[in-house]
């Protein structure tokens, strides 16, 4: 008997002893997480939350890729399409100042280098693969508003339209005539008008986000 209250009393004093041992600890705790957010967490919280607005960005920013690809696969149908229904001589009027005609133009904007032997096909092909490249960088890693990140893949769609013509084909396809009387604009295509809207856009969008 002696030896079972000599355990029992033993048992009581280790017990106690867990028990003050967890309730320091619960309390410690309390006091850690009650305690005034210092400087630390708080330059935490804000770096962490800063991150996840960043990466949120570029996630939203790269899928106006979409319009990329929407403008790429309407200018290859459309060329293809005008092709199909002209030759080199015939015109449909569409308005007093807009009719459809089909020219190949081996040349930049303008036909410019168009006279040359060859070597500007691969020259431009390079520029529009390097500039449609850096564009989706720019989409990625730049903090940029939504209609910048709009005008960006509107000429990323233009820049890779033409050159699918220009390794494909070694020239591009231009239907679009604009005149005004007797005076008629470079013939264009639809990557061209993409291509320009969207230049136009980034300055307005990137001059809007200024004032801000």
């Amino acid at each position: 008997m002696h030896d079972d209250g000599q355990k029992s009393s033993v048992f009581l004093r280790f017990a106690n002893h867990i028990f003050h041992v967890c309730s320091v600890s619960i309390l410690e705790k309390q006091r850690f997480l009650s305690r005034p957010s210092t400087f630390e967490d708080t330059f935490l919280d804000s770096a962490s939350h800063e991150v996840n607005i960043m990466f949120r960005k570029k996630t939203n920013q790269l899928s106006w890729l979409w319009l990329s690809a929407f403008i790429i696969a309407l200018d290859h149908i459309t060329k293809i399409w005008m092709s199909y229904c002209l030759d080199g001589s015939s015109v449909i009027p569409v308005f007093p100042c807009l009719n459809f005609i089909l020219t190949h133009n081996a040349g930049a904007a303008f036909s410019f280098l168009g006279w040359a032997d060859g070597w500007q096909r691969w020259l431009f092909s390079a520029i529009s693969f390097g500039v449609s490249i850096y564009l989706i960088r720019l989409l990625y890693r730049s903090n940029i508003n939504n209609g910048s990140a709009c005008a960006i893949a509107l000429i990323i769609g233009g820049a890779l339209g033409n050159l699918y013509d220009r390794v494909t084909l070694g020239y591009v396809i231009d239907f679009i005539d604009f005149c005004i009387g007797y005076w008629h604009f470079a013939t264009f295509n639809l990557a061209d008008s993409a291509i320009s809207i969207g230049a136009v856009t980034w300055i307005v969008a990137s001059y809007q986000s200024g004032k801000k």
